[in-house]
């Protein structure tokens, strides 16, 4: 135990560790404290929650452009894909839905990862071909618009490659 002696000779010493610092510290909101707290716990199912919201945002994607169910925001967003993405509208379900499976998997024993590097070749080819479906069309904007071919995205791809001849752009969209 420090004799009285050196305890005053430490507070005289280090006479600021005994001061109020001039930095106030605020407390935590304990809104924001529960929020963290919560989101801490999801991270071990975060993987689980992005596969179950792909899958529904997928089957209700699906709906809607089937014409299975409708409603104000639903029927805005199958439009929505049916005019920019033509026919290719079926490949944004089946993308979420591949993906979402795949989030999923692991609960059932498969231990697979996703390889990023061949999805993004996979979205490749699916606009390579909204561009070879506007060929279908032979350019038409009006087809286009209303959801033939390749849609708008698909038209806009055979835009880029119009400066080539017919062949070349579509031999280059088919490589």
């Amino acid at each position: 135990m420090p004799s009285r002696k050196s305890q005053r000779k430490r507070a005289r010493r280090y006479a600021r560790d005994e001061r109020v610092s001039p930095k106030q510290i605020p407390e935590p909101n304990p809104a924001f404290m529960t929020a963290a707290a919560f989101a801490l716990r999801l991270r071990r199912y975060w993987r689980d929650l992005a596969a179950i919201l792909l899958l529904a945002f997928a089957r209700i994607t699906v709906f809607g452009l089937l014409r299975l169910s409708s409603g104000s925001v639903l029927d805005a967003w199958a439009e929505f894909l049916s005019a920019w993405f033509g026919w290719g509208a079926a490949l944004v379900p089946l993308t979420a839905g591949g993906i979402g499976a795949a989030f999923i998997a692991h609960n059932f024993g498969w231990p697979g990862r996703i390889k990023w590097g061949r999805v993004i070749a996979a979205e490749a080819a699916a606009f390579a071909l909204l561009g070879l479906l506007n060929f279908l069309n032979n350019g038409n904007v009006a087809l286009a618009a209303a959801g033939q071919g390749g849609g708008l995205m698909g038209w806009g791809i055979g835009q880029l490659l119009e400066t080539l001849p017919a062949s070349g752009a579509f031999l280059t969209l088919l490589a």
